[in-house]
């Protein structure tokens, strides 16, 4: 806002440029800013052209300068506009052609110059960039036949037909007289001319000529009137132009001629030659309907133009269907689709592409929209585009149902492509595994092994569309990232054997390995087993005793018979000593050799631990007990053990234990000991 109430006044001001052949503008090209105006002249005699014509140009440029904002043009006085005027201005370069002087031919004569006339030459002439081409004729005609006796002389009218470029369009009229002159009366003595002779007929005038009807021409001259000759000028040649007849031309409603459509000439009046017939029926033109079916021409030698427009015929239109994975094959069709101009497609995608969809495709594009209408396209077929891809089956290594091959891949185009070898579940599913054997010096199995295993996978993309196997992916896509099937396998859970402790067997010690270590394991490992060494636990074995050196038995002397006494009770505190039982080594009950199962196979190391079977043990567990068997009171039987009956076994046993032992004992030893 201006301060203080003030006013800002812009001033705008017309754009004016200068407009020539070399800087163009307003509309014009550097063609149009040049003119150039020609005179011909031909020279012609009876039997045609008798000399080369003569061609003469006086050529013009124009300038000026053109407001872009009235778009008018104007007048220029010190760098201000001072008007308008009506175009640009033209400069000749010359505007004037030279006199031409009609050349000598031998035993011919010139008898008439068709306009610009100085004698028999052609004079000079002022011409302007508006003015039109010329033509002139120069005619000759041969010298008269003079008879040398003075007697006779031969007179001719030839009247010529010729066209723009000057040659003759028809044979000329000729029309000819004769002069006869008297003979002088001549003195036969003195020799003296006692009379002229004189001519009968001192001139003649030919008749007038009806210039004749050309087909496609035309002429102002209508009839030629008959030349005057006399004994002194006998011939007279004229020349009668004629101009070709305008055509009719076809255009299109923005005025363009319609190319490759004829272009009739005008018929001629048959009986004036100045004249064309009215009522020209205009051409036909398939596919176009004319403004009006005749036209008079308004002048016989300029074009008309006739107006057509182009039939409403109906428009064609095709819905294409692309395969882009087949370097865009067409699958499908709309088939050809017609209407008339400006009205709406009756069509829908919807239906094919839902079809093409059964059938494994996935739309990429769709280039048909619901409400687009039939346009104008000069008789060519609107095209549409629906761009479709293959679609891609990712079949997984969990996937619950895992296709069978040849089984439709498509549920709904049962006739379609079947699923490919390859994608079962054992072809997207592989275990790795180590079984770990305990075994004795002769490789026998003395605990049950353990079982460890790695899962691998991999994930199959197969075309829907060809029911090909197209490789694998490795990064959770629906993209082939590979098609190395060896390169696919990943790991499921862990890639680790764990490492397992060699378990204590009983009867066996110092296994080797002690710990099976851990491993990692890749998807080219094999299945592997390891061995695991196990040594008996050693047994002592008594020293045998010498067998003692029998010694003779004497007789014994008689012994009075002892009065018996009565023996102590024992006393409870001090046991009959006796002997020390032998522990039986520790043997592994018998167990079956089959390898376990490792039915939960998720991916994640299992091992598979032997139960340990209840091994055939000596009492207290194998340790050797104290020398002194300590008598204990009679327990009560525990409810469903039967503790009870094994005391007593025990009990029952060190008693026969003991007396074997007494049984080793020395008679003599004994006797002593009594």
């Amino acid at each position: 806002m201006p301060k203080n109430g003030g006013t800002y006044r812009i001033t705008f001001v017309h754009n004016i440029i200068h407009v020539t052949p070399d800087n163009p503008g307003a509309g014009y090209s550097a063609k149009d800013l040049e003119h150039e105006v020609t005179r011909t002249i031909n020279y012609v005699g009876p039997d045609g052209s008798i000399h080369e014509p003569v061609v003469q140009s006086a050529k013009f440029t124009a300038s000026g300068y053109y407001d872009e904002v009235t778009k008018h043009w104007v007048s220029v006085s010190d760098s201000k506009v001072t008007g308008q005027v009506d175009g640009p201005t033209w400069t000749p370069e010359n505007e004037e052609l030279a006199k031409v002087v009609s050349p000598s031919i031998k035993g011919m004569h010139v008898v008439s110059v068709s306009s610009d006339a100085d004698g028999s030459d052609v004079a000079s002439a002022q011409v302007t960039h508006q003015s039109p081409n010329v033509v002139i004729t120069v005619t000759y005609a041969p010298n008269g036949a003079i008879d040398e006796g003075g007697k006779t002389v031969t007179g001719k009218q030839i009247v010529n037909f010729v066209g723009p470029d000057g040659k003759p369009l028809v044979a000329p009229n000729t029309q000819t007289t004769t002069f006869t002159k008297s003979p002088d009366v001549v003195d036969p003595i003195t020799h003296e001319v006692i009379k002229k002779g004189s001519w009968k007929e001192t001139s003649h005038t030919f008749k007038n000529v009806d210039s004749p009807v050309i087909k496609g021409y035309v002429t102002r001259e209508t009839i030629t009137k008959g030349a005057t000759v006399t004994p002194d000028d006998p011939d007279k040649v004229i020349t009668v132009h004629y101009e070709k007849v305008g055509k009719i031309i076809p255009v299109t409603p923005d005025g363009k001629p319609i190319p490759n459509v004829p272009n009739p000439p005008y018929e001629n009046d048959p009986n004036n030659p100045a004249k064309v017939t009215p009522n020209e029926p205009v051409p036909n033109i398939p596919g176009y309907t004319p403004s009006v079916p005749t036209v008079t021409p308004t002048a016989p030698t300029k074009d008309t133009t006739v107006t057509y427009t182009k039939n409403d015929e109906d428009q064609k239109a095709v819905v294409q269907y692309i395969d882009q994975d087949e370097n865009n094959k067409i699958i499908a069709t709309s088939g050809t689709l017609t209407g008339k101009v400006g009205t709406t497609i009756d069509y829908s995608t919807t239906e094919e592409i839902k079809k093409l969809e059964s059938q494994g495709y996935e739309l990429v594009s769709n280039g048909f929209k619901e409400g687009v209408k039939f346009e104008t396209n000069d008789g060519k077929e609107q095209v549409f585009k629906v761009v479709m891809k293959h679609g891609y089956a990712k079949i997984t290594p969990d996937q619950p149902n895992i296709p069978k091959p040849s089984t439709p891949i498509n549920p709904d185009d049962p006739n379609g492509p079947k699923w490919p070898d390859g994608v079962s579940k054992d072809d997207l599913n592989k275990e790795i595994t180590r079984t770990i054997n305990y075994v004795n010096g002769s490789g026998t199995k003395i605990a049950p092994s353990v079982v460890q295993s790695v899962h691998f996978g991999r994930t199959a993309i197969v075309d829907k569309v060809t029911g090909k196997l197209l490789g694998y992916s490795t990064d959770g896509k629906d993209q082939v990232t590979t098609t190395d099937g060896d390169k696919a396998w990943q790991v499921i859970g862990s890639n680790k054997y764990k490492s397992v402790d060699s378990p204590s067997v009983s009867g066996y010690t110092d296994p080797s390995p002690s710990v099976v270590s851990e491993k990692t394991v890749v998807a080219s490992d094999k299945d592997s087993i390891v061995n695991v060494q196990y040594t008996p636990v050693s047994t002592p074995i008594p020293e045998p005793q010498p067998e003692p050196t029998p010694t003779p038995t004497p007789e014994p002397e008689p012994t009075p018979i002892p009065q018996p006494h009565p023996q102590p009770e024992p006393t409870p505190d001090e046991p009959t000593p006796q002997p020390e039982p032998q522990p039986e080594p520790d043997v592994p009950a018998p167990h079956g050799e089959d390898e376990p199962d490792n039915p939960n196979n998720e991916g994640d190391n299992v091992v598979t631990q032997a139960q340990p079977q209840t091994p055939i043990l000596a009492s207290n567990n194998g340790e050797i007990s104290d020398n002194t068997v300590k008598p204990h009171a009679q327990d009560e039987q525990l409810p469903q053990t039967g503790q009870a009956d094994n005391d007593t076994v025990l009990t029952a046993g060190l008693g026969l234990s003991l007396v074997g032992l007494l049984g080793l004992i020395d008679p003599k030893q004994r006797k002593k000991n009594n």
